[in-house]
């Protein structure tokens, strides 16, 4: 949030693509909508029950998925 504030991020536009439940935990928190990609953890890490937006087999994809909802 402290981030949002100083950096002047618009939430409604913005996207975070993780690949840990944490990840997804914080995108959450802060009200931004989440990708979760199925590289790395791909959301296996079980540390939270909590579920993105999107999924995403890669990051390739994610970008495909960000500009599908912008544009």
């Amino acid at each position: 949030k402290k981030a949002v504030k100083e950096l002047k991020i618009d939430i409604k536009k913005s996207f975070l693509i993780g690949d840990s439940t944490g990840d997804i935990l914080a995108g959450r928190r802060a009200g931004i909508k989440t990708i979760m990609v199925k590289t790395g953890y791909g959301g296996k890490d079980g540390k939270y029950k909590v579920k993105p937006d999107f999924t995403a087999s890669n990051l390739i994809q994610a970008v495909k998925i960000i500009r599908q909802q912008v544009y």
